[in-house]
């Protein structure tokens, strides 16, 4: 939509970045150069555009990360030798070194995500939450309410030197020794707001308030410690682990119990009780589940895909905007 912003109505309200915002974020290499440009710790970085750049000698672990990607994928840890020339014949394959690729040094630490909407650069709502419970692809199946008022200013800064018009959210490593916090993934949307939602930071609310043109007052920070999960996630979760049905209907049992790790935790995606319609896909995906255990990792990657923007998708918008007019999506 940024891209085409020339081709919608004049009277629509959506909070819409600038297109060349938009590709700052977007890229890994561009959020490198934003982040290293307003002094906002990440881990050591470099760009390698080489198939012997990326073999060059550099301490082990360490992350590969393609130009773009969603939710993990174009994402590779690297251990060891082996592994490295492994992951460079993907690479190979897959002509990743066009677009450039980024290879961090791993930080020791707990994963930490944070949301955000500005209204033109300026910070209206802000909420951070952190994964205790990892999931497919590197999502949440547990999470819990964070404070963090030098976090949320790193966020104010990013927002104001892109003025940033709408939602925007990141995540970070909160590196165990230091306390310090190593920003490496944006994400140009709202990502799960319900957590937020429970600690008292409507999101949604501020986002529509400012698509309609409306001046929104600045919300406080959430109340720290709301444990939140993902049953869905906590099922594929199950399934992924063991590929046992009596895992599965294990899980369900605790879901259904609020019981062992879901022990006062509140549901976010499918909270049966007050949407009752939530049964239809809980349903379906239980169902598949149960008939095949082993599709636990297909259908998270499907997930995935259906919603990713590919490599592919980007340079057809790149080419649209520097041709100054838009064709067919």
């Amino acid at each position: 939509m940024a891209a085409a912003r020339q081709r919608l109505p004049a009277g629509l309200g959506i909070a819409l970045a600038d297109f060349d915002a938009f590709e700052q974020v977007q890229s890994k290499a561009g959020l490198a150069d934003l982040l290293a440009r307003l002094k906002v710790p990440q881990p050591k970085t470099e760009l390698v555009r080489t198939a012997n750049e990326f073999a060059a000698h550099r301490p082990y672990p360490f992350y590969v990360k393609a130009a773009f990607g969603t939710a993990s994928v174009g994402v590779w840890r690297v251990r060891d030798e082996t592994q490295r020339d492994a992951v460079l014949r993907q690479l190979e394959q897959r002509h990743a070194f066009e677009d450039g690729l980024l290879v961090q040094a791993a930080i020791s630490g707990m994963l930490e995500r944070t949301q955000a909407v500005f209204d033109r650069g300026r910070l209206v709502a802000c909420h951070i939450y952190r994964q205790v419970t990892e999931g497919p692809g590197g999502g949440d199946v547990l999470k819990v309410s964070v404070v963090n008022a030098e976090v949320r200013g790193m966020v104010g800064r990013i927002g104001h030197a892109l003025r940033w018009h709408g939602a925007l959210s990141f995540d970070y490593i909160l590196e165990a020794a230091t306390n310090t916090p190593y920003f490496i993934d944006a994400n140009p949307r709202l990502v799960e707001p319900m957590n937020a939602w429970f600690c008292g930071v409507d999101l949604p609310g501020a986002l529509l308030r400012i698509s309609l043109g409306e001046t929104t007052p600045v919300q406080p920070d959430g109340r720290e410690g709301v444990v939140t999960r993902l049953g869905l996630m906590g099922l594929l979760d199950a399934a992924r682990r063991r590929q046992r049905r009596s895992d599965i209907l294990r899980e369900i049992g605790l879901l259904a119990a609020g019981a062992g790790r879901y022990r006062g935790s509140r549901e976010e995606l499918v909270p049966l009780l007050t949407d009752p319609w939530c049964a239809v896909p809980l349903g379906v995906v239980l169902a598949k589940l149960l008939v095949a255990p082993a599709a636990a990792q297909r259908l998270a990657d499907a997930t995935v895909a259906a919603y990713s923007l590919t490599p592919a998708a980007i340079h057809r918008m790149q080419a649209w905007q520097q041709r100054g007019q838009v064709g067919d999506f």
